[in-house]
């Protein structure tokens, strides 16, 4: 008597087919491959203003005890003593602004909403005209160096260009946004609404079936139709296909039908 064995699938689980869906390729919708690359690219921005910053307050720093050793009545000329302190005041209490709107104006965003208080807009509208300020102080500095120690002013305008950068990094998200607007307009990406992928053009079938329209010199004279193809730029002829599209273009038929194949195109 032949004894004969169930191969033991225990490994599978209840259901065999588990162990070929843990290999599947994991398929992202575009709203998750949008999320990925955000993460992405705010990672890279954030690595590269911590070191920014860091930089800064050494450089700030530096200058200023260089500026203590400096005699009064040899002062620079165009306040780069003003510039110092005024960016020392700025660089450490633009971390804490939230906190001085929380503690001393007693502002919550969950409990007033987007809808500041007067005193909140007002202190909010001082530190960026004050941030502003300090920006435009240390451009000016630059051009400003009469009278001045050099191993000083070399460390001031360091600082300048440092916050310089920093500025350009704080800023850079901000001239990416039109860029994701796009991004989420060809994905197709919306809020509440199915992340479903809009087809990049027309099948072979589809493209084949625009209907044709016989050439006539009468009607191809650049009054009721293009004497030209608006793809090549060659002229249209008899002896080569004419597509008429139903919001009543006309094109070569194979520059038609290779264009609608690549890019995405209603009729």
């Amino acid at each position: 008597m032949v004894e004969t064995r169930t191969p033991n699938l225990d490994f599978l689980g209840s259901n065999p087919a588990r162990g070929h869906e843990q290999h599947r390729e994991v398929q992202l919708t575009p709203g998750e491959v949008l999320t990925v690359r955000l993460r992405v690219f705010f990672g890279v921005i954030t690595c590269c203003i911590l070191p920014t910053v860091s930089t800064l307050v050494a450089l700030l720093l530096y200058a200023i005890v260089i500026m203590s050793e400096q005699d009064r009545s040899q002062d620079c000329h165009g306040g780069v003593r003003v510039y110092l302190v005024f960016a020392v005041f700025v660089i450490f209490y633009t971390p804490n602004h939230r906190y001085f709107k929380k503690r001393i104006l007693h502002y919550s965003r969950e409990r007033d909403g987007a809808n500041r208080p007067v005193s909140v807009l007002v202190a909010d509208r001082i530190f960026q005209c004050m941030f502003v300020m300090y920006i435009f102080m240390g451009f000016g500095l630059m051009s400003a160096s009469d009278g001045c120690d050099d191993k000083l002013w070399s460390s001031v305008n360091a600082v300048i260009i440092a916050q310089s950068v920093l500025v350009g990094l704080l800023l850079l998200p901000l001239f990416c946004v039109p860029c994701i607007f796009i991004y989420l307009l060809r994905s197709g990406v919306g809020v509440g609404v199915r992340n479903v992928p809009v087809p990049q053009g027309l099948s072979k079938s589809a493209a084949e079936a625009i209907p044709l329209i016989d050439y006539s010199a009468m009607l191809f004279n650049d009054t009721t139709y293009p004497a030209d193809c608006p793809i090549c730029f060659e002229p249209f002829s008899s002896s080569t296909p004419i597509n008429l599209t139903t919001c009543n273009h006309v094109f070569h038929r194979e520059c038609l039908g290779t264009w609608v194949q690549k890019n995405r195109q209603f009729f």
